[in-house]
């Protein structure tokens, strides 16, 4: 069976989860992916930085090793599918290789900030005059637009500017942040839909698309019943801690003995009725 996305070529600039998750998802569907890697350092969780202990969790035992590609679970989980190159987009040689990569290619991926990618002189107008009907993801922090343009971002800093810190916490207490960075791979999913409509609309129409992203108005979107609900009551909701609006008993409960615990999450009657038979009082 042919692949969804079989005969398209992508081009990989993306950094840390987000983009890279993005242009992964697009190789499971059967795209060529080229990742385009900084020559500074090969990978982006196996170069240098990694080498300087900028992210040890990433490699057994903490030791990057000789062949840090080989051995950064991060960096392989994200960049499998892929075919990679290693190129310096400041140096003129470099723009011109990856031009010549946009003129056969159908998608690039991005996730820098909107300066990034003029500064290389590879922003949207200068790929249209290469390939007319290029498609563009750029996934910036806050968008291409706005206040908060230029600021960089990752997922556990934009959480709180798309509100969902303040959802998180326990009842009286101050906002936390999520237990995982969710947002990242929310991005992502947005990214590749949008990418997949504007395939769609390149095979129906001819022509190519700039995807403005924000990676903070896709993590709002997942919000979107306090979103309504603070319209029209003018209140924030109220933090709940391991509380759930519709399940219960649903909480992380203290157990006998020293630091021991029982998180419970009971969704329905028959799970409360498989609850109450392992506790042995199926009454």
């Amino acid at each position: 069976m042919a692949m969804p996305l079989e005969g398209v070529r992508a081009l990989d600039l993306g950094r840390v989860w987000s983009g890279p998750l993005a242009a992964r998802i697009m190789g499971d569907f059967g795209a060529q992916v080229i990742r385009v890697e900084s020559t500074a350092g090969r990978g982006e969780y196996a170069g240098a930085a990694a080498r300087q202990s900028q992210m040890p969790q990433d490699f057994p035992r903490g030791d990057p090793g000789r062949h840090p590609w080989n051995r950064g679970s991060m960096f392989n989980d994200l960049n499998r599918n892929k075919l990679s190159l290693t190129l310096d987009l400041s140096k003129p040689d470099g723009v011109d290789i990856f031009k010549r990569l946009v003129k056969v290619s159908d998608v690039v991926v991005e996730n820098y900030t909107p300066r990034v990618m003029a500064n290389f002189g590879l922003d949207y107008p200068a790929l249209k005059t290469v390939r007319e009907d290029i498609i563009m993801l750029s996934m910036p922090a806050f968008g291409m637009t706005g206040l908060y343009r230029d600021f960089p971002g990752y997922g556990n800093t934009i959480e709180p500017v798309a509100g969902i810190t303040n959802l998180v916490g326990y009842a009286g207490g101050p906002p936390q942040p999520l237990g995982m960075i969710a947002g990242d791979a929310l991005a992502a999913l947005h990214g590749v839909s949008a990418v997949l409509v504007a395939l769609w609309e390149r095979r129906r129409t001819g022509r190519g698309q700039h995807i403005d992203l924000s990676q903070a108005e896709t993590q709002t979107s997942a919000i979107g019943e306090v979103i309504v609900g603070y319209s029209m009551t003018g209140a924030s909701p109220a933090r709940h801690g391991n509380r759930h609006p519709f399940m219960a008993p649903h909480g992380c409960y203290r157990c006998k003995g020293d630091d021991a615990w029982a998180v419970l999450a009971v969704s329905s009657d028959e799970e409360w009725r498989g609850l109450c038979r392992a506790t042995g009082k199926p009454a």
